[in-house]
C-alpha cells in the first residue's frame, strides 16, 4: 500500500480559526444516521460521533499528529443499553506527518482537505480505519477546482463528492455516486448530550 505524506496542522503553520470547531449531520435518504461534533487541538483533532446503525453508539475519537507518526484513540459507549465496547488505541506506525482517517468521521475528512490546501497539493492518499469493524483501507482525496473535492474510500464504488466554501472549508459531502449513499451536511452546532440519547 503506497501512502503519501498528508498533514500535521501543528507543523504546517495552519492557524486556528472559527473553523476549528464543527458539527455535521449524516443522512441516508430521509433518515438521520449520524451526528458529529469536533474540535481541533494543538496536536490534532478530538470529536464525538453518535451513530444508529446497527445499534446506537456514542464514539469519542482523538487523533494526535506528530513527526514520529500519528495515533488515534477510539472510545465507544453503547447508548442502547448493552455493555460498552472497550477503548481502542492505536498508533499508525508511520513516520512523518500522516494521519489516520476514521470512517465515517466528517471532521477528519475536512482535516485532510485542509492539510492538502496548506501544503499546496491537489491529491493524497491517507490510511483509514472503519469505526464499525476496525478494518483498514485507504482514503484517496483529489481537489477539483476551488469548490469541490473527490474522495475514494477503499473498495467502495464511485467517489464521495465534497463542496467547499470560499475559504476552502467543507460544507457538504455526498455519497450519491457510491454504494454507501451517505449525505453529510455541515450545521451551525449540535448538542450531542441532548440529541444522542434520542437515537
Amino acid at each position: 500500500m503506497r501512502v503519501l505524506p498528508v498533514f500535521a496542522l501543528a507543523c504546517a503553520g495552519v492557524s486556528l480559526s472559527a473553523q476549528d470547531r464543527g458539527a455535521w449531520v449524516a443522512r441516508i435518504g430521509a433518515d438521520t444516521v449520524a451526528l458529529e461534533t469536533y474540535e481541533r487541538t494543538a496536536t490534532g483533532l478530538r470529536g464525538e460521533i453518535v451513530t444508529r446503525s446497527p445499534i446506537s453508539l456514542h464514539r469519542i475519537y482523538t487523533v494526535t499528529y506528530g513527526a514520529a507518526g500519528s495515533a488515534y484513540e477510539l472510545v465507544t459507549h453503547n447508548i442502547g443499553g448493552a455493555p460498552n465496547v472497550p477503548a481502542e488505541s492505536k498508533t499508525s506506525g508511520m513516520a512523518g506527518d500522516r494521519a489516520p482517517y476514521l470512517f465515517p468521521a466528517a471532521g477528519l475528512i475536512e482535516d485532510a482537505v485542509r492539510g492538502l490546501r496548506a501544503r499546496g497539493s491537489d491529491s493524497a492518499t491517507v490510511p483509514a480505519v472503519q469505526m464499525t469493524n476496525g478494518s483498514t483501507l485507504t482514503l484517496t482525496i483529489r481537489l477539483v477546482g476551488k469548490d469541490s473535492v473527490r474522495m475514494i474510500l477503499g473498495p467502495i464504488d464511485g467517489p464521495f463528492i465534497g463542496t467547499l466554501d470560499g475559504a476552502g472549508n467543507l460544507t457538504s459531502i455526498s455519497g450519491r455516486l457510491t454504494t454507501e449513499k451517505y449525505e453529510w451536511e455541515r450545521v451551525p452546532s449540535l448538542d450531542l448530550a441532548v440529541l444522542g440519547p434520542r437515537f
